[in-house]
């Protein structure tokens, strides 16, 4: 059965380029129009050391600003985060395992560093 031989009201029925939704208690339906083209989060990379040859992609999870990953970026945590990774303790010590990327997202919470409470 081909599309030019189904009756009108089931070729508009059937396909919606909308999900819809009836609601029970007002009857009402309401529609939810997505965006096929959703903008590119901000992205960098940067290669480690431990694995030249395989560069690491530093993501921006939905809501971080460009500047706001240069930040986590550059900051003294993620820069000794990636410097235990690959100490001798380390996961990439071995070359066993490789970083290939990293989602960046920006709590609001205050970081506390231990030794100060204690």
């Amino acid at each position: 059965m081909s599309l030019l031989t189904l009756p009108k009201r089931l070729i508009s029925s059937s396909f919606r380029s909308t999900p819809c939704h009836q609601s029970l208690r007002t009857r009402r339906q309401f529609c939810i129009k997505m965006s096929a083209e959703s903008p590119q989060p901000p992205t960098r990379s940067i290669t480690l050391p431990s694995q030249l040859s395989q560069p690491v992609e530093i993501v921006a999870a939905s809501g971080v600003s460009d500047s706001e990953l240069r930040i986590a970026i550059e900051s003294l945590l993620f820069q000794q985060w990636l410097k235990n990774l690959q100490s001798e303790n380390g996961v990439l010590a071995t070359g066993v395992f490789l970083l290939k990327r990293v989602l960046i997202q920006v709590g609001r919470h205050s970081v506390f560093d231990r030794e100060k409470w204690e």
